[in-house]
């Protein structure tokens, strides 16, 4: 009997560390934005619903002022999986990506490994990559 009850806290406690251990941390650094006015928004989405523009659908969001080079946000605690993360630079802090009549982007944006838009958004499956370490670093180079 003492044997048993020394197994379960051991056990926990395995069980405990393999649950921290499956997930990470997303670093992403935002290249390319031309101006230094406004906010560059992220999303990071766990699934092709609502990508690359509904952040209602996203797992984390986060803003932050552009810096001279490379802006950089970090993601914590994102369960190991597939991810597509989605930026737009904000010019004009109204909190959506703005676009010209035609539904052209007006502002600059972009996506997880460079995804491209052929006449419409970047797809989901286009931008996915894997979480499956500690911490994953992605570059999201903004177009306009």
């Amino acid at each position: 009997m003492p044997n048993q009850l020394l197994f379960l806290p051991l056990l926990l406690l395995w069980i405990t560390s393999l649950a921290k251990a499956q997930n990470g941390n997303l670093v992403v650094n935002i290249l390319n934005c031309k101006n230094d006015k406004g906010t560059l928004r992220v999303a990071v989405f766990k699934t092709e619903e609502g990508f690359p523009s509904d952040v209602s659908q996203a797992v984390q969001v986060k803003s932050c002022a552009i810096r001279p080079n490379a802006s950089t946000l970090t993601f914590n605690g994102l369960a190991y999986g597939v991810y597509a993360v989605s930026v737009y630079h904000d010019e004009n802090n109204n909190n959506k990506l703005d676009t010209n009549f035609m539904g052209i982007p007006s502002e600059g944006y972009g996506a997880s490994r460079d995804a491209k838009n052929t006449f419409g958004p970047p797809k989901f499956e286009d931008a996915k990559f894997s979480i499956d370490s500690p911490t994953k670093m992605l570059n999201i180079k903004i177009r306009y």
